[in-house]
């Protein structure tokens, strides 16, 4: 639910990935209203708001109607802004948004990660990119894939308190370019054509996303051929999957 009013429930937040055109979230126009109390009294503006969105049928929405108490959205104190939100509806891959300035309240497309702008960058890596795809779901028939937090939870990672802090200042020095670059599709990205046979060209990824991913891969101890082989697998996993889509869409039409 998203309006404009004043008092202690209004925060900032972001509802959907097209509000931002960076990986950066800033100026943040939306509000969220996180009501995190048990009982509304009469009288309260929060109470008239209620009221009001059950009027319009709110509370009978798909999200709402099996609650006992529709309106809210997590127990009190439960619910917490953070830096990172992670859009879980995936079109190409998800992304890990970062608020630098502010906490947010995502809400709808995104799941909260509490962490710091060093995981929102290594989470836009190239290499968490291929893992996405391989552990990824599939339920919607747009091609859409989708990952719930716990699966995201599963998802290997880096381990980036094993890391040096040379090495960690290095991936945040190269990172900032990745969240501050407006968002492309993913082949741009990579240097990869989607129209051509993937594994007949030779990546060659943005001078940011590369930098960021030979830290990574050096970590690893990846050889060429692997790496080249990661740019290969994210570009087939996500043509293949949007295609299929395509194709089924068009065969039903």
């Amino acid at each position: 639910m998203l309006f404009l009013v004043e008092g202690e429930y209004l925060k900032s937040g972001l509802q959907k990935t097209d509000e931002c055109r960076t990986l950066i979230v800033s100026n943040v126009n939306k509000k969220l209203v996180v009501i995190q109390k048990t009982e509304i009294n009469v009288g309260e503006f929060i109470y008239d708001y209620v009221k009001w969105g059950e009027s319009i049928g709110y509370n009978n929405s798909v999200t709402c109607k099996n609650r006992n108490k529709w309106w809210l959205v997590a127990p009190p104190n439960t619910k917490k802004p953070s830096k990172i939100g992670f859009n879980y509806n995936i079109n190409e891959v998800g992304f890990f948004y970062y608020s630098k300035n502010i906490p947010l309240f995502y809400s709808d497309n995104f799941h909260m990660v509490y962490s710091d702008e060093l995981v929102a960058i290594v989470g836009n890596s190239t290499l968490f990119w291929f893992f996405q795809n391989t552990f990824g779901r599939i339920p919607f028939g747009g091609g859409k894939m989708k990952l719930q937090s716990y699966e995201l939870e599963a998802i290997p990672f880096l381990n980036v308190n094993n890391i040096s802090q040379n090495l960690k200042n290095e991936i945040i020095s190269v990172g900032v370019d990745i969240l501050s670059n407006e968002i492309t599709s993913i082949f741009t990205e990579l240097g990869i054509n989607p129209n051509l046979p993937i594994r007949n060209q030779n990546p060659n990824p943005l001078p940011d996303r590369k930098a960021l991913d030979d830290i990574i891969f050096d970590i690893l101890g990846l050889t060429e051929d692997e790496r080249k082989e990661v740019y290969w697998a994210v570009g087939e996993l996500v043509k293949n999957r949007l295609e299929k889509a395509r194709s089924v869409w068009s065969f039903q039409k």
